[in-house]
């Protein structure tokens, strides 16, 4: 009885798409400088990436041996200004998989600016997609310093770059299709908030309604005198408020993805962040950064600001996709903006597979009338959520 319930709680874990993959040590010894970089100096120096400067790009080739999302972070070092790099991961079809620009706020305290024996460490905003196992190229693009006035020629020493296996993410779409005949996905997308799901008439200061076809999402605040507003298919979701996302009893959410940007400029000092999400307590930065403009870039689910533009002078957003702990059926989710202004997002619930969980009530056949959560632990008659009984699913409210 034990194995059974120890392989369905292993078929738990694979369908709901935790990944299995280990944290990958990136190679930096095996650079190379590309061609179009401006300076030719750039070299790996057998402990670092060293004299790279604005403009210059290293390519460093990446073997991913397992599927899975992942989170990049690397030592730093830059003198007398901060500095900027944008990352990038495409695979050998030569498509961009991933890009992120970081912001490196400069190492070197104040009368030691020459010295670049000062580091820190940094990780990215964002998770990658879901990379399938293959062979891939990370980029450095070297940008340039960020106060006014300062050299540009300026560059960052960059070791220890590990990219780090991370919950969620986009899965990605396979070239050809699975024999097994099951879907690929352990999750989809099941609910949208945004202004083109809202229904107005229904909404009030204390909560708002989204219908999402048969499937009704509310989401509620801690302060019934903020009205529902929204900028364009987002909504705009207040600064120190509780909010918290009602899923329907027929929905397991599995991880909560929000699409934004902060309502406010950034050359005003603005920033916003989620703060809190689902009980966590999530910090905007780390100690030693002090800046509200790194306050804001380096947030872990920081909002890029309202004067941020993509090159086709559209308004540049973040994306952040939360994996969340323990799903159930039903369940509320509560979250919690943080920094100086409000953000303008629209939130994406995503469920279990259906296929997935199917898999997982045909994989206990216990005949004993006793009651079983989706992990085969057996529960009482006060659980609630989706249970599975002499083989057969229910939902208990």
């Amino acid at each position: 009885m034990k194995k059974i319930f120890t392989l369905c709680a292993a078929l738990f874990v694979a369908v709901m798409g935790f990944a299995q993959a280990q944290p990958i040590n990136v190679d930096l010894s095996q650079m190379q400088l590309d061609p179009s970089s401006p300076h030719q100096t750039g070299h790996w120096n057998g402990e670092q990436l060293d004299y790279f400067q604005t403009g210059d790009i290293a390519n460093i080739p990446l073997t991913n041996p397992t599927e899975s999302a992942y989170k990049l972070s690397f030592s730093y070092a830059t003198i007398l200004t901060d500095f900027e790099v944008t990352i990038e991961i495409y695979g050998e079809d030569g498509v961009t998989k991933y890009t992120e620009e970081i912001a490196l706020p400069v190492t070197t305290p104040t009368g030691t600016e020459n010295d670049w024996s000062y580091w820190k460490d940094i990780t990215a905003t964002n998770a990658t997609p879901v990379l399938p196992a293959g062979n891939y190229t990370i980029s450095i693009k070297y940008g340039e310093g960020l106060w006014d006035g300062a050299p540009n020629n300026f560059g960052a020493n960059i070791k220890n770059m590990v990219l780090t296996p991370e919950a969620g993410g986009t899965p990605s779409t396979p070239d050809t299709p699975s024999d097994s005949g099951s879907e690929v996905t352990a999750d989809k997308l099941v609910g949208t908030i945004s202004n083109t799901t809202v229904n107005a008439e229904a909404c009030d200061g204390a909560s708002w309604t989204f219908v999402n076809g048969e499937d009704l999402y509310f989401v509620s605040n801690s302060n019934g005198s903020k009205n529902f507003s929204t900028a364009g298919d987002y909504v705009k979701f207040s600064r120190k408020l509780d909010f918290t996302i009602e899923t329907p009893e027929n929905v397991i959410a599995t991880a909560v993805e929000f699409i934004g940007y902060t309502n406010a400029s950034w050359g005003d000092g603005s920033y916003s962040y989620i703060s809190k999400f689902n009980g966590e307590v999530i910090d905007a930065h780390n100690d030693d950064k002090t800046s509200d403009f790194i306050k804001n870039r380096q947030a872990k689910y920081g909002f890029p600001g309202s004067d941020e533009k993509n090159d086709d002078d559209t308004q540049k957003v973040a994306t952040h996709k939360i994996a969340i702990a323990n799903p159930t059926a039903g369940a509320k989710i509560p979250f919690y903006i943080g920094g100086t202004n409000q953000i303008c997002a629209i939130i994406n619930v995503y469920a279990a597979d259906a296929t997935g969980i199917e898999s997982i009530v045909s994989s206990i056949k216990v005949l004993d009338g006793a009651i079983y959560n989706l992990s085969g632990q057996k529960v009482g008659n006060d659980y609630k959520g989706i249970v599975i009984k002499n083989g057969k699913k229910y939902l208990m409210k």
